[in-house]
């Protein structure tokens, strides 16, 4: 456990070592972004896993190292998510992906052990994210873990032009 001195006589708890994120020099907890996402109006569960680079999948390895999100939340998108928890958070924790699943791998005490997380994390890291539904005609979006933008630039992903044309010609083509 991390804690800070308040004082002679006190000290604030500022909870697990294992629970504190550090992406780009800010911080924030699990736990707090786990109660973020729990408070989202129609998600039943979830939470935010965070892989060690270890345990990063090798075709993500070279970028930089987020958060993704397990949630159970029948008719939500993973794009109301990420604007729900962009109200209340740094962009650099919003979870990328964020993964639909029918429930989560508790335990019999209700917990969610690391290890069933892992495996959950290795199950669904191994199969490309979808596309998801645009807002309107005119624009996407696309989960930026799609192996389409993996290439030249690992830390910049940059999406094919021809794929681009392709869509602004169908776009053409519908109106």
């Amino acid at each position: 456990d991390g804690i800070a001195p308040r004082g002679e006589r006190e000290f604030e708890l500022l909870g697990r070592d294992s629970d504190q994120l550090n992406i780009a020099g800010k911080r924030n907890s699990l736990a707090n972004m786990n109660q973020l996402l729990l408070r989202i109006p129609g998600v039943q569960d979830g939470c935010f896993f965070m892989p060690t680079a270890q345990e990063v999948s090798h075709a993500a390895s070279s970028q930089i190292q987020r958060p993704c999100a397990f949630v159970v939340a029948p008719g939500l998108d993973a794009n109301t998510i990420r604007q729900q928890l962009r109200q209340q958070v740094d962009p650099v924790f919003l979870p990328r992906p964020v993964w639909f699943v029918d429930q989560l791998p508790r335990n019999s005490a209700s917990k969610l052990p690391r290890a069933a997380l892992l495996a959950l994390y290795q199950q669904l890291s191994t199969k490309p994210p979808a596309a998801e539904p645009a807002p309107d005609a005119h624009s996407w979006y696309l989960d930026p873990e799609l192996e389409v933008f993996e290439g030249h630039f690992p830390t910049h992903p940059v999406l094919p032009g021809a794929l681009l044309l392709d869509w602004v010609i169908d776009a053409i083509q519908q109106q």
